[in-house]
């Protein structure tokens, strides 16, 4: 398993008609995260659906930084600049948590609104909805599905979630690791080094991004505060 280049800020964004389980996962969330609760599908997807022009937006910006860098600029101000600049970044949603049964309009439903929208997509079940979730596991509608009655169910909530919001998005990832010779995309591909960086990198910093020139990690920590890693 490879390290994964850059991990980004974000909010997670809940979605369930029951208010004492919205609550009772407010209490058991890691309080590091940026968290949205939503009782109602329509302010739910009427917030998703602005998101995808901000995310395009950013991207463009991230990619003018690495132009910037081609054209002979060093990258690690440009990207502090940026950070620093374009704070809006952490109240995009990265990952939505959605329960299935609800009334008038199901999770499914609530999911087939927001085809552009580029998040992760969790599935909230019953007992008596798991073959629904598994169909759309395999369909590519949701990226995990969690028994909502299952013992340790929020524990796996936010395993699931940590897990999916260390996946960078495609895009934003190989745009930098195009700033990467082949020789840094190797190392940082080893199995031994890239799981002591995972490891490294999820105590530390609430984002960061790897680059090639000069060879290293700039990470920000919860504080605002900037470090290097120099690889």
């Amino acid at each position: 398993m490879s390290f994964p280049l850059l991990r980004r800020p974000g909010a997670i964004a809940f979605l369930d008609d029951d208010a004492a389980y919205l609550e009772m996962l407010a209490l058991v969330l890691p309080t590091r995260w940026h968290i949205e609760l939503f009782q109602r599908q329509h302010l739910f997807i009427n917030q998703l659906q602005q998101e995808p022009s901000i995310w395009e937006n950013d991207a463009w910006r991230q990619q003018d930084l690495v132009d910037q860098w081609r054209d002979g600029r060093p990258l690690i101000p440009i990207i502090l600049d940026y950070w620093r600049d374009v704070g809006s970044r952490y109240a995009l949603t990265q990952v939505c948590v959605v329960d299935y049964s609800m009334p008038g309009m199901n999770g499914l439903e609530v999911l087939g609104e927001l085809s552009a929208w580029g998040g992760t997509r969790v599935l909230l079940t019953g007992q008596a909805d798991e073959q629904i979730a598994v169909d759309a596991f395999n369909r590519g509608l949701i990226d995990q599905f969690i028994p909502k009655q299952s013992p340790g169910a929020s524990q796996r909530v936010v395993r699931t979630i940590d897990d999916l919001l260390a996946r960078p998005h495609p895009r934003l990832a190989n745009l930098w690791q195009s700033t990467l010779t082949p020789a840094q995309n190797r190392l940082v591909s080893t199995p031994s080094i890239a799981r002591d960086l995972r490891a490294y990198a999820a105590g530390r910093w609430v984002e960061y991004v790897l680059i090639g020139r000069p060879f290293g990690i700039l990470g920000l920590q919860a504080d605002g505060s900037a470090e290097w890693l120099q690889l």
